[in-house]
């Protein structure tokens, strides 16, 4: 990647990776969209519609993970407390919203 701007102090690095052959005459590195992929999301939880706490999960994880993640989350007990749960929206990899009734 350093080759167009530094192409000298490139071509001996790639000499000392062993390499016998030019990189000049190399193909320019191509994007692995897998290896930029965010391995861990973290969500806001609103209880009526006031961000309280963040959970964390994996990316890419369904609707029963993050129920599970954000019932066991300590303030999940504290901010539903004395209130019925009466619906609970879970958009995964964005957002959980948590509507109660006091």
């Amino acid at each position: 990647m350093v080759a167009p701007f530094a192409p000298h102090i490139a071509e001996e690095l790639w000499s000392k990776m062993g390499h016998t052959t030019s990189l000049a005459y190399e193909p320019f590195p191509r994007f692995d969209e897998s290896l930029a992929a965010e391995r861990i999301v973290t969500l806001p939880v609103q209880v009526d519609g006031k961000t309280r706490f963040r959970i964390e999960v994996p990316a890419g994880a369904g609707e029963e993970e993050i129920a599970q993640v954000m019932a066991s989350h300590p303030d999940y007990a504290r901010h539903t407390e004395g209130a019925t749960v009466s619906r609970v929206v879970i958009v995964p990899d964005r957002i959980v919203n948590i509507v109660t009734q006091r």
